[in-house]
């Protein structure tokens, strides 16, 4: 699996599109609230010995992705906006995924072939799964369910060959078909 994976740009315009995830003002500070706490309890006691600054950083982020579950706003904006150094912001955006907190994939680059900006998707946000099982690694488990039908299908093959002796070796591997073996 790749270290970065890429979110397609027809993907990126699919999720953009979404409805907001809650609608009131209520229902948007809990669901605040609850991606702010998952990032206290991630960090522990560096939460309270962190400047008011990056406090305000971090909580921004959350208020960003409060309706779609996700956030792309650069670390410079972010750290420009609370008068942080960028590297703190990526430093804590790093620490956050490690943690599980946070999910960072890339955007497709417009100008280049590769990735362009982060997009930040949080972990605790409703939208996840959904993201998660329909966008981005839906091909990935029809790709694993397909690899592991071809490892028994080899497991198969051994084990019929063991029972029925060697193969004939006038017949290469290639023309051998399964269901001639089945008992």
């Amino acid at each position: 699996m790749r270290k970065h994976t890429i979110i397609e740009h027809q993907q990126f315009k699919q999720i953009l599109q979404y409805r907001p995830a809650v609608t009131s003002e209520a229902d948007r500070n809990r669901l605040k609230m609850d991606m702010l706490h998952s990032i206290i309890s991630a960090l522990g006691e560096k939460w309270h010995r962190m400047k008011q600054e990056t406090k305000s950083a971090l909580e921004y982020l959350c208020f960003l992705s409060i309706e779609r579950g996700f956030v792309y706003a650069g670390s410079y904006h972010v750290g420009e906006r609370y008068d942080i150094d960028s590297s703190t912001v990526r430093r804590y955006i790093s620490f956050l995924e490690k943690k599980g907190v946070i999910k960072r994939l890339w955007r497709s680059s417009i100008r280049q072939n590769g990735r362009g900006k982060a997009v930040i998707f949080f972990t605790s946000h409703p939208y996840y799964t959904k993201y998660w099982q329909t966008l981005f690694f839906s091909h990935d488990g029809e790709q694993a369910h397909a690899q592991a039908e071809s490892v028994e299908n080899d497991r198969n093959d051994e084990d019929l060959s063991n029972q029925n002796g060697a193969l004939p070796k006038n017949l290469p591997n290639s023309d051998i078909n399964n269901s001639h073996f089945a008992p």
